[in-house]
């Protein structure tokens, strides 16, 4: 599904992702993890095309992102980002329906399709005619996830998407969000610094340090059987979070 090929990326002399080459299969969970500056962000960014290479081709579906074909590859992927990214002048509603009413299409199939999605995320109907402002964290987060979805993108991206929510929000979207996952059969691709919310979500992890994946693999591998030091420093400093840790 995503492809990078001895992608790089440097702003000014800060090297923010090494040169890297990997692959990443449709219909797979993935999650990049790692500290705050490692280069997670910066390689979902890469993906969707908001940042370009500085050297290397980053590829989607099997074609190179190009300057003319950005729109059409980002009506098939869905972005998420902390509290939605909502616009604060819109209600949910018509957050949720901007890119439709774009693309022209008619009211009906736009209302059925948000009906659909408000049920999805489990968000009652009756707040989508409130404005952001009047939205707790956690409705604001499934309204951007409904945003995400409209379109039925083949692809999930989520910059930290859970990261500015209470314990208690985060716990029950973390629930209802992997329960979507795996009822739509998406690709997704979470960044988190969070080593739990990785192991709950993840079919594979990548572990970034100083803008390069130091491992990738299960959570069993990343804790059996570290690649470096840092990887065991990572899974050391936050493993009493991990389930059964403490059994």
């Amino acid at each position: 599904m995503f492809e990078f090929q001895n992608v790089s990326k440097q702003f000014g002399t800060t090297v923010a992702l090494q040169s890297t080459t990997l692959q990443l299969q449709a219909e797979q969970s993935y999650v990049l993890l790692g500290t705050s500056g490692c280069g997670k962000s910066t390689m979902l960014k890469l993906m969707l095309g908001l940042l370009s290479p500085t050297t290397g081709t980053v590829l989607f579906d099997g074609t190179p992102l190009q300057p003319e074909k950005l729109d059409e590859v980002r009506r098939r992927i869905g972005y998420v980002i902390q509290e939605g990214g909502l616009f604060p002048h819109l209600s949910a509603f018509d957050n949720v329906a901007l890119v439709s009413r774009y693309l022209k299409w008619d009211e009906e199939r736009i209302r059925k399709r948000i009906s659909e999605l408000s049920h999805l995320v489990r968000l009652p109907e009756d707040s989508l005619t409130r404005f952001p402002g009047q939205l707790s964290g956690g409705q604001r987060q499934r309204v951007g996830l409904m945003r995400a979805l409209m379109l039925d993108p083949s692809v999930l991206l989520l910059d930290e998407p859970l990261g500015a929510l209470d314990p208690i929000i985060r716990f029950e979207l973390q629930e209802d969000l992997r329960t979507i996952f795996r009822q739509l059969n998406k690709t997704v691709v979470m960044v988190t610094h969070d080593l739990n919310e990785a192991c709950y979500f993840a079919d594979e992890i990548l572990l970034l340090d100083a803008g390069h994946i130091v491992q990738r693999g299960s959570i069993q591998q990343l804790v059996e059987t570290p690649a470096t030091d840092f990887v065991a420093r990572f899974i050391k400093a936050q493993r009493s979070e991990l389930p059964g840790a403490n059994a």
